[in-house]
C-alpha cells in the first residue's frame, strides 16, 4: 500500500487520535491490531504497518554498530518507537514523548500525511510551515531525487 493524501484529526483529552479509516484499513488486519508509531526526521511522528515497521528494523539492524552515526541513528529510532494497540473506535495512542516531540497538544489537532509506506503525524502549525518551506524547492528536490 502507498500512503497517499492529507487528514485532519483530533486528540482526545488521554493523547488517542483516531487513525483516518482509508490509513487503518492498510495498516491493520482483522487479526492484527498493532501499529508502530516512531520518532520522524522532522518534527514529527512516523506511522508504520507491523510489516513495514518489521522490513525498516530489518535495515536498521544490519547497519555498522561501530559507526558513530549509524549507532546513534538507530539507537535514537529504537528508543523513540512504539507498538500501539488500535482499539476498537479506530484510535490509537500516541506515546507522550513523541507528541512532545512533535510538539502536539493535548486536546488538539494533528494533520496525517501520506508518505509513501508510512504516515507522517504532525501538529498542524508546525505541518504548515514545513510544506511552506518547501513547496518552494519541490521541483529543483525532484532534479536531485532523480525523478
Amino acid at each position: 500500500m502507498i500512503f497517499t493524501g492529507k487528514y485532519t484529526h483530533t486528540f482526545d483529552a488521554k493523547g488517542r487520535v483516531f487513525v483516518p479509516k482509508k490509513y487503518l484499513h492498510a495498516l491493520t488486519t482483522p487479526n492484527e491490531r498493532v501499529v508502530y508509531v516512531a520518532i520522524g526526521m522532522d518534527p514529527s511522528v512516523m506511522l508504520y504497518s507491523k510489516a513495514d515497521y518489521e522490513a525498516l528494523a530489518d535495515k536498521l539492524v544490519k547497519l555498522p554498530q561501530t559507526d558513530p552515526a549509524s549507532r546513534n541513528y538507530t539507537q535514537t529510532f529504537f528508543e523513540n518507537s512504539f507498538d500501539v494497540e488500535v482499539d476498537g473506535s479506530g484510535r490509537i495512542l500516541i506515546p507522550e514523548v513523541l507528541r512532545e516531540y512533535a510538539n502536539m497538544k493535548v486536546p488538539g489537532e494533528v494533520v496525517f500525511a501520506g508518505a509513501g509506506t508510512s504516515v507522517t503525524i504532525w501538529e498542524p502549525n508546525t505541518h504548515a510551515a514545513r510544506r511552506s518551506e518547501t513547496k518552494s524547492s519541490f521541483a529543483q528536490d525532484a532534479e536531485k531525487t532523480r525523478v
